[in-house]
């Protein structure tokens, strides 16, 4: 029986239209799933019959609110009011992208921003969701 590797994610690599926000990010969500649906037909012995539809991609970062120049505020605040597409990329690891240090890339867009979520004495962390925007979908790059 072969031994997984288990990695704590510790140094991702957390890129958002060309600036890197890894050090003000501290979770990352990757979805990439598609639709169920129901193509049951009579006579189908009982069972529903399932194809894959449609995919969609979904990247969700939780990072601590920063408002200065080139962080968190000043990077996704225009990119949400403009409704322009940018391109997102992450790795588990802040080495280059290789067959064990897999970056993820997709070209996304924000439908919504909360610039300030926070609870008193407590450190700003608002969630961002970022949706696929392209028809190439969640890429993935190993070299």
């Amino acid at each position: 029986m072969a031994v997984e590797a288990k990695q704590p994610l510790i140094d991702a690599s957390i890129e958002i239209d060309g600036v890197d926000l890894s050090q003000v990010a501290n979770e990352v969500d990757i979805d990439d799933s598609a639709s169920e649906e129901d193509v049951s037909g009579f006579q189908g012995g009982g069972y529903t019959e399932e194809a894959r539809g449609l995919k969609t991609a979904v990247i969700n970062i939780t990072f601590f609110q920063d408002y200065s120049t080139g962080s968190v505020h000043q990077t996704l605040k225009p990119l949400y009011d403009s409704g322009e597409t940018f391109v997102v990329k992450v790795k588990p690891d802040d080495a280059p992208a290789s067959e064990d240090n897999p970056q993820s890339v997709m070209t996304g867009r924000l439908f919504g921003y909360s610039p300030i979520k926070a609870q008193v004495g407590k450190a700003q962390a608002i969630q961002v969701t970022i949706r696929n925007a392209s028809s190439d979908g969640l890429t993935e790059v190993t070299s």
